[in-house]
C-alpha cells in the first residue's frame, strides 16, 4: 500500500498508519513531523517538493531494505534518524541543503546529494553485527560531526568523495 501526503504547513505531525510500505511527502511550504514510529510496514519514505522538510523519525522500523529518498526534493531537508530501529537503511539527499543524522545501527548507505550539507554520524553503541556506514557527500561544502566512538565494528565509516568535494569535521576540537 502507498500513502501520499501533500502538506502546506504542519507542525509536529505524528501519523498512525498501518501496513503502508511507501509514504510520499510532497512539501509545498513547510512540513514538520516529530515521529513516524506509528507507521507500521513502511519501507520507503519519499520526500518531494520544494518546501522545507523537518522530520524526526522516532523508533520506526523500516525493515531489511528501508530507504529515505529526498532525491526529488529541491528545498532544505532535515532528517533526524537517530532512533531509527532495527536495520541499516539508505538515505538519498536533495539538491538543497540536507541536515541528516544517521541511526544507531551501522551499515547505512548515505548519499547527501548537492548542497552544503550537514551530516551527524551517531555512535552505534554495542552493535558489533553491522557493517560500516558508507557516506557519499555531494557537491558543495559539507560539514560532518562524528559521534562514533570507534569501539565497535559498526562505528566504521567509509567516505566516497568526488572531485571538488570538501568536508570539515565539526566534532574535532
Amino acid at each position: 500500500a502507498n500513502e501520499a501526503l501533500i502538506a502546506a504547513t504542519t507542525d509536529g505531525l505524528d501519523l498512525t498508519l498501518a501496513g503502508v510500505e511507501t509514504v510520499t511527502i510532497t512539501a509545498t511550504d513547510a512540513f514538520d513531523a516529530n515521529a513516524l514510529n506509528n507507521i507500521t510496514g513502511m519501507t520507503t519514505l519519499n520526500l518531494e517538493g520544494a518546501g522545507t522538510i523537518d522530520i524526526i523519525t522516532g523508533a520506526v522500523n523500516m525493515g531489511a531494505n528501508g530507504s529515505i529518498n529526498a532525491g526529488n526534493h529541491t528545498g532544505a531537508v532535515t532528517v533526524v534518524a537517530a532512533a531509527l530501529a532495527g536495520n541499516p537503511f539508505a538515505y538519498t539527499g536533495s539538491s538543497g541543503v540536507d541536515t541528516f543524522t544517521d541511526g544507531a545501527v551501522g551499515g547505512n548507505q548515505i548519499n547527501t546529494g548537492a548542497g552544503n550539507d550537514v551530516l551527524v554520524l551517531t555512535s552505534k553503541g554495542n552493535d558489533n553485527t553491522s557493517a560500516a556506514t558508507s557516506v557519499t557527500m555531494g557537491a558543495g561544502q559539507d560539514d560532518a560531526t562524528f559521534n562514533m566512538t570507534g569501539n565497535q565494528t559498526a562505528d566504521e565509516a567509509i567516505f566516497v568523495f568526488a572531485a571538488g568535494d570538501s568536508i570539515s569535521d565539526s566534532s574535532a576540537t
